[in-house]
This record gives C-alpha cells, structure tokens and sequence, in this order.
C-alpha cells in the first residue's frame, strides 16, 4: 500500500512544475544540467522496466518521462530566446 502511494506520488511530482512552466513561460529557476540529468535517469529506468517486461516499473517511467521531457524542452527553448534576446541587446547597444 505504501508502495503504491508513493508511486503514485513521486511519477506525478512534476505535474505542478509543468504546469506552472506552460503557465508563465519562465523555466529561469529550473537548472538545465539537473534536468538533463532526471530526463535520462528517467529514460534509463524506463528501458530497464522494458527489459524486465515490468509494466509498473515502465508504466510509472513513461509517464515521467513524459513530464520531465516536456520541462526540458521548454528550458531549451527558453535559452535560445535569452540567446537571441541577448544577442539582439549586444546588437543595440554597439549602434
């Protein structure tokens, strides 16, 4: 039973996180490295639960798989408009 909650609680943990990301479209806090690093953590138990033919293991996985991909893809892209931004106020500014 305590098993099962806690299951349940760390596979649905980035749930808020996602959805304040997609919210206010600011992934400044979030730290690039810690994340790459969940979301192939996340892949790695993924594949393990494949291997084992383990349905909770991958079942449980893939859905975090899905959250932590979806923080990750959104802190790209916000580091590529701060690139750009940045680039854009260097440009300004020589003028």
């Amino acid at each position: 039973m305590i098993g099962s909650i806690a299951g349940i609680l760390t596979t649905f943990a980035f749930v808020p996180q996602v959805i304040k990301i997609v919210k206010t479209k600011n992934t400044e806090a979030i730290s690039l490295q810690t994340c790459l690093l969940q979301v192939i953590g996340v892949f790695l138990w993924t594949i393990h639960g494949i291997i084992q033919s383990d349905m909770a293991i991958l079942g449980a996985n893939a859905v975090t798989l899905c959250l932590t991909t979806t923080i990750l893809v959104c802190k790209i892209g916000s580091r590529k408009g701060e690139d750009a931004e940045q680039e854009a106020s260097n440009c300004l500014e020589e003028e």
